[in-house]
């Protein structure tokens, strides 16, 4: 995602909150550009599934504190 206002690539997401309409809904993202402060809302759609990590991300995960 890029900045609509500089195009810079350095954003932070401030808050995300879940619109649930039904079984899916919709996420609102508030976004901030760290290059030039900008700020601005994006809109999501939400299927309501929870992302899961996989086996393998999880094996590298668990590794990294040896």
């Amino acid at each position: 995602m890029q900045c609509p206002a500089c195009g810079s690539e350095l954003i932070r997401v401030v808050d995300s909150r879940r619109w649930i309409a039904g079984s899916s809904g919709m996420v609102r993202r508030r976004r901030w550009c760290m290059a030039c402060g900008a700020e601005w809302v994006t809109w999501e759609e939400w299927d309501g599934r929870v992302p899961r990590r996989s086996a393998r991300a999880l094996d590298r995960a668990d590794h990294q504190g040896e």
